[in-house]
């Protein structure tokens, strides 16, 4: 049974024409073209086809698709490197050739003893000038007749990565050793541009002054540092100043350092007085919430609200305290300054935007309080206020 198969692109035409078993085409539209008789390439702008036999077809199969594969990736081919040893025409060579004579144009060449034409007396090759898309048009041709399961199944185009000595580009030693000259070269200018630049002076932040901070009358401003400063080194504190500092403070913690025992002066107790006044009910009025569980998870909950809000790069220098009452919902409800530098740097925490105005619907309500600081390292602890401070760990303030 002759069948016959056609493969149409706009720009070449591949038609063949073989014997195929109906009864082996398995139930399929199409019979099963199993032997290639003969074959016609009609390309655009040709006044003739390349015709030819199954032998023909093979080579021009391989010899397209490697030189499709050299077009695509700037690499010659083996099959390319062994037909220019071997020769054309000579053993080992390929019958079809296909060279590139100019950016968009691709001479496909032919030996005569593998060409039918109609008149076999010129026994010179044939010629075939393509342009670039008439050449994929051909390689399209092609892969639709690979990828035809009724057309020849037994033949196929074994594909395979070319190995590293073929894909190395080479280049000359000049073009791989100037980049590596002038890399270095520009390290070395670089160098030697920043070993003339001044190495920069670096300064201590001035110390802000206390704005709160009164002086005795009658006094010398030496003789009355400012609320929460430490004495001078060749001065000692009188021991009626050590004890009435220690009366006054309303952290009494044997475990919290020095700063932290710090109690406030008359500017924050004046400062509470008039700014807090509804803190200062808040913390002294409402019920006290003191079962365990209760304040662990207070306790957790407020740690992670402040954690997370406390985004401010700290620019104190001593640890600030406050007294904090949290009602059973988590939320803020009032705070007192517990030291003069929680004053002065209030705005740097951020429980002025977390702080929640009580009303009449949570008056009631009993209250955990706690004892939050925070340290000029980044470090925020809260511990119960009145209990044994636990410390929870802290990671380490972004940048």
């Amino acid at each position: 049974m002759t069948i016959q198969r056609q493969y149409s692109l706009p720009n070449c035409t591949l038609v063949l024409q073989g014997v195929g078993d109906p009864a082996a085409s398995g139930g399929m539209a199409h019979s099963l073209l199993s032997m290639v008789t003969g074959f016609q390439c009609y390309l655009a702008g040709q006044e003739k086809p390349l015709s030819g036999g199954r032998d023909l077809l093979n080579q021009l199969i391989t010899t397209v698709s490697d030189y499709a594969q050299t077009y695509l990736s700037g690499i010659p081919h083996r099959s390319k490197l062994a037909s220019n040893a071997a020769g054309v025409g000579q053993r080992g060579g390929s019958s079809v050739q296909i060279a590139q004579v100019s950016p968009t144009l691709h001479r496909l060449l032919v030996q005569p003893q593998e060409v039918h034409v109609d008149s076999p007396v010129n026994p010179t090759a044939a010629q075939f000038d393509l342009t670039t898309t008439q050449f994929f048009d051909l390689v399209e041709a092609i892969d639709q007749m690979l990828a035809d399961g009724q057309t020849l199944p037994d033949l196929t185009l074994n594909l395979s990565p070319l190995p590293k000595r073929q894909a190395a580009v080479q280049k000359p030693a000049t073009q791989q050793t100037v980049p590596a000259l002038l890399g270095v070269a520009g390290l070395a200018a670089a160098a030697a541009a920043l070993f003339f630049v001044p190495i920069p002076e670096v300064r201590r932040p001035e110390p802000v002054p206390n704005a709160t901070s009164q002086t005795q009358p009658g006094a010398s401003p030496a003789a009355s540092p400012s609320p929460g400063s430490s004495p001078a080194p060749n001065e000692s504190p009188s021991p009626e100043a050590t004890n009435s500092s220690t009366e006054s403070s309303p952290i009494a913690s044997p475990v919290e350092s020095p700063a932290a025992n710090a109690s406030p002066g008359a500017a924050t107790e004046s400062a509470n007085a008039a700014t807090n006044p509804a803190a200062a009910a808040i913390l002294t009025n409402r019920p006290e919430i003191t079962e365990p569980i209760e304040l662990e998870r207070l306790q957790v909950a407020l740690y992670e609200r402040l954690d997370r809000a406390w985004r401010t790069e700290p620019t104190f220098k001593e640890a600030l305290i406050y007294r904090v009452g949290v009602a059973p919902s988590g939320e803020v409800l009032g705070f007192r300054f517990a030291n003069d530098p929680a004053l002065n740097f209030v705005n740097e925490t951020p429980l002025v935007d977390l702080r929640y105005p009580p009303n009449e619907a949570n008056s009631q309500e009993p209250l955990a309080q706690f004892r939050v600081v925070f340290q000029p390292d980044g470090v925020l602890e809260v511990s119960p206020w009145n209990g044994q401070a636990e410390v929870l760990p802290s990671p380490s303030p972004s940048p």
